[in-house]
């Protein structure tokens, strides 16, 4: 039987839950944090702040008094986690153009989070608002088809959401299936038809899960698990005789990221799962034309995304790309940043999943607002 801590759920309940979206930041909130991924060791951390405005956007020093010209969605990258209010892309880019770009990012969404979210939100800048960008990161097609967090990230056992399932040649949403506090509390109740609807239950958790016996399911995926076992052995020694290794204690978690990695970017090659994710970008499409607003796609890749130069093709998201270019604006910030020649100065650290600094978001910014000059709609 599956029980939460009932002072931990309740914190989440009061600092973050959202019934239809599982999760969302509150109005005039602010927080301090490590600027460090989940997991990460660092021993001389920096921090960064940020401010929730009483509409649950970002705040946007300076820029607040603008018209409200530009509405962004979508995961940690378009919220720009790890920089300070005035370093975030939407900063830069309301630098630029004289207009208040609004920040409605939230940490690990996938587009069809970003989506829900937008739909809930748009109406209310009907009139202003010209351009509507959505930005996620290519992890986003395995957030798509995942409800509980915990079968693709373990250990994230308050995230529940909901999802979009075929249908027929359209897309449909199923609700979050855990919307209440009660439902947290009889788990077990909704778990089967979870457990069925979660793509990553069966091929990510269970692969990766280590039963008895121990022997057979090591090895049954081994070049995962005996890294991670060793690396995890020499973490403990280091940690009992209090040596801080930055580089050996982080190892096991950075193991987890890439493999993590590793099985997002295959499903790029799963013709189902790529179709549904192009559905849902051209549903955002649509979703922001009815309502007379012009949308445009950013791709935010990840430092070990980033193609050796600009000439790269083979790109494992690429292709997906290319096929949405008829339908609406597509930006590849890989196509900018791949012709940096240092590009771990775009980022905060080298570790898997890491985010973009200030220098990476001031030239994403940057390339975005040059794109829109080129196709002309700004």
């Amino acid at each position: 039987k599956i029980k939460f801590n009932e002072k931990k759920l309740s914190k989440f309940f009061n600092n973050g839950f959202d019934t239809t979206l599982g999760w969302k930041r509150k109005e005039n909130t602010h927080k301090t944090e490590e600027i460090k991924g989940v997991g990460e060791f660092i021993k001389n951390p920096k921090f960064s702040n940020y401010k929730i405005n009483s509409y649950a956007a970002r705040e946007n020093l300076s820029h607040e008094k603008y018209k409200k010209k530009i509405i962004t969605f979508g995961d940690s990258y378009a919220f720009c986690r790890h920089v300070n209010d005035n370093e975030t892309w939407q900063w830069h880019l309301s630098k630029l153009t004289k207009t208040n770009v609004v920040n409605f990012g939230v940490g690990n969404y996938g587009v069809d989070q970003a989506l829900q979210n937008l739909n809930k939100e748009i109406d209310n800048y009907k009139g202003d608002t010209k351009i509507v960008i959505m930005m996620v990161v290519p992890e986003t097609i395995t957030r798509i088809v995942n409800i509980w967090k915990h079968f693709n990230e373990y250990g994230n056992t308050f995230g529940f959401k909901g999802r979009y399932f075929h249908d027929k040649d359209d897309i449909q949403w199923h609700k979050n299936p855990i919307d209440s506090f009660e439902k947290f509390k009889k788990l077990d109740k909704y778990l089967e038809g979870i457990k069925t609807d979660d793509y990553c239950y069966k091929h990510k958790f269970l692969k990766d899960k280590l039963s008895f016996p121990y022997s057979v399911t090591i090895m049954k995926n081994y070049k995962r698990n005996l890294p991670l076992i060793y690396q995890l052995i020499i973490r403990k020694i280091l940690n009992l005789f209090q040596i801080r290794n930055e580089n050996l204690i982080n190892k096991p978690w950075n193991h987890v990221l890439k493999n993590n990695k590793k099985f997002s970017d295959s499903l790029y090659s799963k013709k189902n799962i790529r179709s549904l994710l192009k559905k849902i970008i051209l549903k955002f499409k649509n979703d922001v034309k009815e309502r007379g607003m012009t949308p445009v796609f950013v791709m935010a890749p990840y430092l070990h995304d980033i193609s050796k130069n600009s000439n790269d093709k083979n790109i494992f998201y690429k292709s997906l790309l290319n096929d949405l270019e008829e339908d609406l604006m597509i930006i590849d910030l890989n196509d900018r940043f791949s012709y940096e020649k240092n590009k771990n100065e775009l980022y905060v650290s080298p570790y898997y999943g890491a985010h973009l600094n200030q220098k990476g978001n001031s030239i994403a910014a940057s390339y975005i607002y040059s794109t829109f000059k080129k196709k002309k709609i700004l």
